[in-house]
């Protein structure tokens, strides 16, 4: 592909790349706590149709996320870490920068914000979404942008 064609085809494109239980702020999801953060994400990030979503999480929250967060594609992961390995591999295999002009990142793990970097560092403009008390320095560091996360007060526990 030339890079005319390249250019056409990120132009106004943006991926998200959702840390669910990290967003959740817990490992153990229900449908209903995925479905009102998604609501949430929704609301404030206002995305395009034509934006790209991938949830991550460990397998097992693959039925409340499923059902919580439809659509997109949903990316499960065992062990320790598992959502933050699901996504820092599509970092780094899937050419995100060359694909997408935004690339937003639901995570405020410090273990992502090298991948957020390296992004960066390719041209894309990354923006990190987190909740306030669970961003790490290191993500603020690594990306263009920072959005926090506002959730009701109900899923503070």
């Amino acid at each position: 592909m030339n890079k005319k064609t390249i250019k056409g085809i990120k132009t106004k494109r943006s991926i998200h790349l959702i840390d669910i239980e990290n967003l959740c702020r817990t490992g153990d999801l229900t449908f209903e706590l995925v479905a009102e953060v998604r609501a949430a994400y929704l609301d404030q990030i206002q995305p395009s149709d034509e934006d790209l979503f991938v949830i991550a999480s460990s397998h097992h929250n693959i039925e409340a996320v499923s059902f919580g967060w439809p659509g997109g594609f949903h990316g499960f992961r065992s062990g320790k870490d598992g959502a933050d390995i699901v996504l820092a591999k599509m970092m780094v295999e899937d050419d995100l920068s060359d694909r997408f002009e935004n690339v937003y990142l639901a995570s405020g793990d410090a273990g992502l914000a090298p991948f957020a970097s390296s992004l960066t560092s390719k041209g894309a403009h990354v923006v990190a979404v987190s909740r306030l008390e669970s961003v790490s320095y290191a993500m603020r560091l690594a990306t263009d942008a920072m959005h926090y996360l506002q959730v009701s007060h109900a899923l503070a526990a």
